[in-house]
């Protein structure tokens, strides 16, 4: 359509010069009004002239050329970004973008996606997972577009899906193509399940861990000494007395590594502890007045602490040990004393069934299980009193000033004291 003298022909033409037959013709006013129909062929572009003749036969010079463009092939488009099947976390994320192309000539007029939330079919309305219908978006560019989509727009981990579509200047659109991606920025968090007690004697220990998430890798660490791939369960060998600390930490499959390793701190103690006897003492002997509760010191030097020091008694002459009531067991019986740093184990004279030797073994126990090698002490219990007896002496009365007299017990190792006229003994 166009413009030309009123009632004029007009003959529109391919050719540069107007030359040869016109593709159409028509008088003036239909060329201004609904203009005049010509056929070209698909997907090309044509440039049309027009004259215009008058009733004297004067025709007017080509006019210039107007170019058509015939589009009925779709354009083309491609994601570069996600990548399809593939997880991201925050870190990984970055915007949506990709490529376009129009082959056919008419020229690219935007590229259009729409992101789905795979859990509830929810589509992104440009604030919010909330429209329930597919809602195009227009991306930034054409041939190399972008849509800026920031990791907080999503509502939570999970799979997501993106489609694109480019749009013509001959109103083409593309079917659409999906690609499918998971969004998952939650870090594992990992769990020590087992380990050494606190505090322990065992200077090869062993962990057990585990993580919330499935397929998941881990990192362990001792005592700080730099993080190293590692698998459940993990063990220690040689470790030193000492304070130890292990640590470890889970990586899922999208690259999130839990930020707050998980961790046991206990103590190893090699050293055993030791004890000592403040009563009685080695080889001594002990009447009722005489006779205390078994008493002494403990330490411990391995760092653990002590937890208990333990006393055995044992009758010597029948071998047999006390059992809490009696000296009847035949097996080693012992009892916890009371205190640690110093201590002692309640036993009444009285419960000692009768005069003679006696062996008591101590031995401490600290809070990491190391028990000493046990003390030994043996003493004398001897309750009863010596029988004295006068063997000789002056016979009276005499006239003699000077006595001797020849004395003697019925114990042996009794000492004795005299005394004359009710004096005092010496």
């Amino acid at each position: 359509s166009g413009s030309a003298e009123a009632g004029t022909t007009v003959r529109v033409y391919t050719t540069n010069d107007c030359s040869g037959a016109p593709t159409a013709s028509g008088s003036a006013a239909t060329f201004g009004g609904a203009g005049l129909s010509v056929t070209v062929a698909n997907d090309s572009t044509t440039t049309f002239k027009a004259t215009a003749t008058d009733g004297a036969g004067n025709t007017s010079a080509c006019s210039t050329g107007i170019s058509y463009a015939e589009d009925s092939i779709d354009p083309t488009s491609a994601i570069t970004f996600p990548v399809a099947a593939t997880t991201y976390t925050t870190a990984t994320w970055a915007d949506f973008a990709g490529t376009a192309s129009d082959a056919a000539g008419s020229g690219l007029q935007r590229v259009e996606l729409s992101i789905r939330r795979d859990s509830d079919g929810q589509y992104w309305n440009g604030s919010s997972f909330s429209a329930g219908s597919e809602d195009w978006r227009t991306a930034t560019a054409t041939a190399s577009w972008a849509y800026a989509f920031a990791v907080s727009n999503f509502p939570a981990d999970g799979d997501y899906t993106v489609r694109v579509r480019a749009v013509d200047n001959a109103g083409n659109a593309e079917a659409a193509s999906a690609r499918t991606f998971t969004v998952d920025r939650g870090a594992p968090n990992t769990t020590v399940d087992s380990g050494p007690n606190d505090p322990s004697n065992d200077p090869n220990p062993g962990f057990v861990f585990s993580a919330n998430e499935g397929s998941v890798t881990f990192q362990c660490e001792i005592d700080g000494g730099g993080w190293g791939a590692c698998t459940s369960p993990k063990s220690y060998t040689g470790l030193t007395e000492a304070s130890h600390t292990f640590e470890v930490r889970a990586t899922d499959g999208a690259g999130n590594t839990d930020p707050t390793p998980a961790s046991q701190t206990w103590t190893i103690d090699l050293t055993d502890p030791a004890s000592a006897f403040t009563f009685p003492a080695a080889g001594g002997s002990y009447n009722t007045a005489g006779w205390s509760d078994i008493g002494g010191t403990a330490s411990d030097t391995g760092g653990s602490g002590l937890l208990r020091v333990e006393v055995s008694v044992r009758r010597v002459s029948t071998g047999n040990y006390w059992d809490g009531g009696a000296f009847d067991s035949g097996a080693e019986q012992w009892h916890t004393a009371s205190g640690t740093g110093t201590w002692s184990l309640a036993f009444a004279a009285s419960s000692f069934p009768s005069d003679g030797d006696y062996a008591v073994r101590v031995r401490a126990v600290d809070d990491a299980g190391n028990t000493q090698t046990p003390v030994s002490r043996s003493f004398t219990v001897d309750t009863v009193a010596p029988d004295t007896t006068i063997g000789s002496g002056p016979t009276g009365p005499t006239a003699d000033d000077d006595a001797d007299f020849a004395f003697s017990a019925d114990q042996p190792g009794a000492t004795f004291q005299c005394r004359l006229d009710g004096g005092t003994w010496g």
